[in-house]
C-alpha cells in the first residue's frame, strides 16, 4: 500500500491540516499525512494550474464543471481538464442549470439572479431594485 506525505502549510508556514486529506486519503489506498518535507502542497481552496492538472489525472473523471471564481479562470479550469483527459467540461454563468445526466448540458439564463427578497405577500423570492 503506497502512502503519500504532503506538507499543507498556510502563509504563515503553519501545518495544516484539513477535510482534504479525509477525502482524498482513500483514493491513494494508503494514509495521506502532514509531514515536515521541503515540498509543499497549496492548500488555500484553489489550486495552481498544475495541482489542478494532477488532481484530474488522479481521480479521471469524465465531466468537469467549473462552478466557482471569475468567468475566465472557470474557462482556464476546463481548459485544465479537457488538457488532462476530462471528456466532458461545461462552464456557465449564475443561473444557468447544469445537466448531468443522461446527456450532460446547460439551460442557460434558468433562475433568476441578483439579488433577492422573500415576499411574505406572494410567498416567493422578488428582485430587489
Amino acid at each position: 500500500m503506497p502512502a503519500l506525505h504532503a506538507a499543507f502549510r498556510d502563509s504563515n508556514g503553519i501545518i495544516l491540516r484539513n477535510e482534504f486529506t479525509k477525502c482524498i486519503g482513500p483514493i491513494f489506498d494508503g494514509e495521506l499525512s502532514a509531514d515536515e518535507s521541503e515540498q509543499t502542497l497549496h492548500a488555500s481552496g484553489h489550486p495552481c494550474q498544475g495541482e489542478l492538472a494532477d488532481l484530474y489525472k488522479v481521480l479521471r473523471p469524465t465531466l468537469a464543471i467549473p462552478v466557482h471564481g471569475e468567468a475566465d479562470h472557470m474557462k482556464a479550469n476546463a481548459k485544465v481538464a479537457r488538457e488532462s483527459g476530462v471528456d466532458v467540461t461545461l462552464t456557465g454563468t449564475n443561473g444557468d442549470l447544469f445537466y448531468l445526466s443522461p446527456t450532460p448540458g446547460v439551460r442557460r439564463r434558468y433562475a433568476e439572479v441578483g439579488r433577492l427578497q422573500w415576499c411574505e405577500e406572494t410567498e416567493r423570492l422578488i428582485s430587489v431594485t
